[in-house]
């Protein structure tokens, strides 16, 4: 609940026009594969519900252009478990 109190409604957690430290640290809590996103569906929590502008704020770092570059290229980034179950 914390952090929904401190996530811009627009732009990034510094005021920047590109993503910082902050930024990327939503994204990867809330987008990586595993452990973060796994564990989030095994939990059925729906971040974009309960703290939409967190979820908008991932959403905007991921689609930042460099940030969206790199997420293209990465064969780890929404990598799940190996074993291809939900936890």
């Amino acid at each position: 609940r914390v952090l929904e109190l401190f996530v811009p409604e627009s732009g990034f957690v510094h005021g920047r026009t590109f993503p910082t430290g902050a930024d990327l640290a939503v994204l990867v809590a809330l987008r990586a594969g595993f452990p973060f996103a796994q564990a989030l569906e095994a939990a059925h929590f729906d971040v974009a519900t309960r703290y939409p502008k967190v979820d908008a704020l991932a959403a905007r770092t991921a689609a930042a252009p460099t940030v969206a570059a790199y997420l293209s290229k990465s064969k780890t980034f929404y990598a799940r478990h190996s074993s291809g179950s939900v936890l």
